[in-house]
């Protein structure tokens, strides 16, 4: 199966397939309606009666077995025809996409850059060719992987329909065995490919006709959810739908506990009940504030969500539209943040950054582009204390250490490369902020490949980033900014270079260190200034966003020129 096997496929000729399929319907239908008189004909008695319902009886059931058959062949019909046509129509357009960048896609799906003849001299420009040459090769190659699936689907389906194995248990009537052999007729929706990169999940969703799209997000919303590369939207409705299950799932868990605790005359000193019981309050307590976060936000998007693979659940709500925005911003938080306690904050904060680049966007004549801005809980920052005497321990150690921050860094990295991948824009400007342990996080994340599509970053609270210089995150000088309060107490440690526990800080003077402090802004706004270590994305005495929440806000727009210093 290649490209020019799509290009064949005769769409024409399905439709006839089922127009002709719908007249042996009709055909069907009306020997039903003969065999129903006779069957109903009143008065008629006798040896030739019974032997005339006996045979209407074998012929209702040969039509019964025949519309099973033709149910399914009309439904896989139907759905083939929509699928081919819908790969036809991505195929022309990823032939537009290469002809307008001077590239040819091959019937094996390789992809010809005549522009590599003449190598151009700017490497940026080269790697902007690159990218396109790569996003039209993993486009290209999942539609032949969805040829190859809806071809296979067919043949078996059509295998079955020849042999006569296709079953019509509890087919009582023409309606009810063709809705039975159309069930048996659905072609199914195809998992994306095993390590797939967020490129490639993107061109797998592409691929799909919306039908086969709604049903992953129906039958395997845990995977659709939380794989980067699919939509904001796409995950965001498979995420909301577990939310139910996960909360009587909780509250089942919780109630068993409880009785085991209170059929304990030691309670959860010899066991881990208690903390069980504790954690899954917690995650209770999450569900809560992501409900809460989402009613509170019409429009917001759940575009992480955890609540099996930590002692914390796991969320990220986007307030905005990260499939369309033309700047998306997204904050990851630090020491001590969670879900329940945290997330309706930074979705507030979040959706004041997002007014303030809104009204930004508008001074600078630029109010038709749009804005996203991403609350990104998408790891377990490190807690002092927690639900046992052993939390408090071990979170004091988790803090000190950078394994937390690595390993939540490479969940950050893949997502950074998801919205780039499944964005709309072909390249939206994508903004990294970190906060306190958070910073230490994004940086871990632009390292581990975040920066090959994050545009800007922002440090501010920092404790250490584990990198001397921007080149280390593979960031360009000019588009990292670090920020310091007045009065921020974990900023000490940052400032502590070659003795941070991070082993390298942020203010060391090869950062662009930026304004926390109160003063006008160039658009006329008197704001305050920051004087401890929460403040910075929060409103000011006034209702505006402090210095800093500004600085943040025009540097998420791409307007750096205007932070204040």
């Amino acid at each position: 199966m290649n490209l020019g096997d799509i290009d064949r496929w005769d769409i024409g000729a399905l439709d006839a397939l089922e127009e002709t399929l719908t007249t042996r319907i009709a055909v069907l239908a009306d020997v039903e309606n003969e065999l129903a008189a006779i069957e109903s004909l009143p008065g008629w008695t006798g040896d030739a009666s019974a032997a005339a319902r006996n045979a209407s009886g074998l012929t209702r059931a040969d039509v019964n077995h025949d519309a099973v058959g033709i149910g399914a062949v009309r439904a896989l019909t139907q759905q083939t025809r929509v699928a081919v046509a819908h790969l036809q129509s991505q195929l022309g357009g990823l032939r537009e996409t290469a002809t307008a960048n001077s590239m040819l896609i091959t019937e094996a799906g390789g992809v010809l850059d005549a522009a590599f003849a003449v190598p151009p001299t700017d490497p940026s420009a080269r790697a902007v060719r690159e990218k396109i040459r790569a996003d039209l090769h993993d486009s290209a190659h999942a539609l032949i992987m969805q040829a190859v699936d809806i071809d296979a689907d067919a043949a078996q389906v059509l295998a079955r329909a020849g042999d006569g194995t296709l079953v019509g248990d509890g087919a009582v009537d023409l309606a009810s065995s063709l809705t039975t052999g159309a069930g048996q007729g659905e072609l199914s929706a195809p998992f994306p490919p095993r390590d797939a990169t967020a490129s490639q999940v993107d061109a797998y969703w592409d691929a799909l006709p919306e039908e086969q799209r709604a049903q992953m997000i129906s039958e395997h919303p845990q995977l659709i959810g939380n794989l980067d590369g699919i939509p904001a939207s796409a995950r965001s409705e498979a995420n909301i739908s577990q939310i139910a299950g996960d909360r009587e799932r909780l509250e089942q868990e919780a109630t068993a506990l409880r009785a085991k605790l209170d059929d304990n005359t030691f309670g959860g000193f010899f066991s881990d009940d208690d903390a069980a019981l504790g954690h899954v309050q917690n995650k209770l307590a999450d569900l809560e504030s992501i409900e809460r976060s989402l009613k509170d936000n019409p429009g917001a998007l759940l575009t992480v969500y955890d609540m099996t693979s930590h002692e914390r659940g796991l969320a990220a709500i986007a307030v905005g539209n990260p499939d369309s925005a033309d700047h998306v911003t997204v904050t990851t938080p630090g020491l001590g943040t969670n879900i329940g306690d945290s997330l309706e904050s930074m979705v507030r904060e979040a959706k004041n950054i997002n007014g303030e680049m809104m009204d930004q966007l508008e001074l600078a004549g630029r109010s038709d582009e749009t804005v996203a801005n991403v609350a990104w809980i998408g790891y377990q920052p490190p807690e002092l204390g927690g639900v046992s005497w052993w939390d408090s321990i071990s979170g004091a150690g988790d803090v000190a250490s950078d394994e937390i921050a690595k390993d939540g860094g490479a969940s950050l990295a893949s997502y950074f490369h998801g919205l780039d991948a499944a964005s709309t824009n072909p390249d939206p400007n994508i903004s990294a902020f970190g906060h306190s342990y958070g910073s230490l996080t994004t940086s871990e994340a632009l390292q581990h490949g975040g920066s090959e599509v994050v545009d800007n970053a922002v440090f501010y609270g920092s404790p250490g980033l584990n990198a001397v210089g921007t080149s280390e995150m593979g960031m360009d000088y000019e588009d990292v900014w670090v920020m310091d309060a007045e009065g921020d107490y974990v900023t000490s440690l940052g400032r502590l270079g070659p003795f941070s526990p991070f082993e390298a800080g942020p203010y060391n003077n090869n950062y662009q260190e930026i304004s926390t402090a109160p003063g006008t802004t160039p658009d006329g706004i008197a704001r305050d200034g920051v004087d401890d270590h929460s403040g910075y994305p929060r409103l000011g005495s006034n209702g505006e966003l402090r210095t800093s929440g500004y600085n943040l806000a025009v540097i998420g727009i791409g307007r750096p020129d205007l932070v204040m210093k």
